[in-house]
């Protein structure tokens, strides 16, 4: 005997299915909406985040994820990445077989129009180490994030961020170990040089030791709370700056590593 099983044809204009699901039932008087959670069936929030556009430099296995989440959370983005998908990224990146060979800023626009076409999105598919007119893209932004995986591009929108002086985070991944460095580039606040600077230029490279598929996705996720806690309150940049936020997943361990700003640092203190 074959079992039958009864198929809603249209979900979403099924009653019952809607009653039961939080996602359609988001309005002033219900303030703790499952799916969405209090934080977006807010307005005044869910405007605010409208408001704002976040660059995110580097598209691999953190950048690629935090796209996701980020649009998710009804923000406008800017992708740029030099890469195109090829089939190692897929164990740890935000891709599948059918991207393959395509430009990764491409891939991920097409994914996340899927899944909010309210917001704003512009991709380059550029490599930020060679392109002149970087500083006129970093200036439409509110917040940068850095998810590349070589130091020479860092140091660059590091450079960059600064002159336009936009609160920028820096995130990496590696082994079994994520990083999270944030900077608003005040007086007080360190800058991505003054800890990474020449004499301290050993770290390590993603495609040196490779890095567990879970990690980057945990980084991206605790670097966007900051994200929010920084859009919600400007003040609550005190919080995060002279401060590298270390994860090891290996002994599950979370460590706050805190630094002086450097007064001879060559980028936010002009090399006094």
């Amino acid at each position: 005997m074959q079992l039958k099983i009864k198929k809603e044809k249209d979900y979403e204009n099924n009653k019952n299915y809607k009653n039961n699901i939080p996602f359609f039932n988001i309005n002033e008087n219900n303030k703790n909406c499952g799916i969405c959670g209090s934080y977006f069936s807010d307005t005044k929030i869910r405007n605010l985040f409208n408001s704002k556009t976040i660059t995110i430099i580097g598209c691999g296995g953190i950048g690629s994820y935090m796209a996701e989440f980020i649009a998710r959370s009804n923000i406008n983005l800017i992708l740029i990445d030099k890469d195109k998908v090829d089939f190692t990224n897929l164990e740890r990146q935000n891709y599948n077989i059918k991207d393959l060979n395509k430009n990764k800023t491409d891939c991920l626009k097409k994914k996340i129009k899927k899944i909010n076409k309210s917001i704003s999105i512009e991709n380059y598919n550029i490599d930020v180490t060679k392109y002149e007119n970087l500083q006129d893209i970093l200036d439409e932004s509110d917040f940068i994030v850095v998810a590349t995986d070589n130091m020479e591009s860092k140091k660059k929108i590091n450079e960059i961020s600064y002159s336009l002086k936009i609160p920028t985070i820096f995130l990496s991944a590696y082994s079994n170990i994520g990083e999270i460095f944030f900077t608003n580039y005040s007086k007080e606040s360190s800058c991505f040089n003054c800890f990474y600077n020449k004499k301290n230029d050993s770290h390590i490279k993603l495609k040196q030791v490779g890095v567990i598929p879970t990690i980057p996705t945990i980084v991206s996720l605790n670097a966007l709370n900051i994200i929010y806690e920084i859009f919600k309150n400007k003040k609550n940049e005190e919080k995060f700056i002279n401060t590298i936020l270390r994860f090891d997943f290996a002994n599950i361990n979370i460590t706050k590593i805190k630094f002086n700003k450097n007064n001879k640092c060559e980028v936010c203190n002009d090399g006094i």
